[in-house]
């Protein structure tokens, strides 16, 4: 991945700044890519189908049944009401973000803050043979394990958990030997699902 360090230094706009859960704090990078990507699913299902496979699953034999059944489906006529859609739900929003740990200052070293996503992606040690969720989480206690991260000034989101964090560390060094940047690849997605009113939450400054 290639891009300018004195750019992203000095330009506001990329500034990423994650606040992971105890004892991790806060950690600041850049983000490197052109764009980031902001999205969701909506699942329907036609609602015919689905309530005669369900209707069909409930009676004797009911694999042999509902795989007549589908064969069935496909060969007969139908009606276009039969087409309607059926909300079943929707997907959480989820986020794949592209940064960079740079060393600024001598004393600065971007293997520490791999270090703190990684151990948000691997079990927490509980006691000895006992395994916890990363970061400690726990949906029925506080806000456990979930962390905030805005970007710039023009995207925030709260309540997310890590899903996914993958690194390069570069062979270039500083002056006492440690890498002069590493790039990483962070996932991560809401806790629980959102309203639709809690959309806009993500872009601050945006009303409506």
């Amino acid at each position: 991945m290639n891009f300018d360090i004195d750019l992203l230094k000095n330009n506001p706009n990329t500034k990423t700044t994650f606040f992971l859960p105890s004892p991790s704090g806060v950690v600041e990078a850049y983000m490197v890519s052109d764009t980031f990507a902001v999205g969701g699913t909506s699942n329907f299902e036609s609602m015919f189908e689905q309530g005669l496979v369900k209707s069909l699953a409930g009676m004797v034999g009911a694999g042999k049944v509902v795989s007549a059944g589908k064969k069935l489906l496909q060969m007969h006529t139908m009606h276009a009401k039969e087409t309607i859609a059926s909300w079943t739900g929707c997907n959480k929003p989820t986020f794949n973000l592209d940064v960079a740990f740079v060393s600024i200052r001598a004393s600065d070293d971007p293997r520490q803050q791999v270090v703190k996503f990684l151990q948000g992606v691997y079990p927490k040690k509980v006691s000895f043979g006992i395994m916890g969720a990363p970061f400690g989480y726990n949906p029925n206690v506080g806000t456990s394990g979930r962390f905030a991260v805005t970007i710039g000034k023009w995207f925030t989101a709260y309540e997310q958990i890590l899903t996914g964090a993958n690194f390069e560390i570069s062979k270039e060094t500083i002056e006492t030997g440690v890498p002069l940047y590493v790039t990483g690849n962070i996932t991560f997605e809401s806790y629980q699902q959102i309203y639709d009113t809690e959309v806009r939450n993500f872009f601050p400054g945006v009303s409506g």
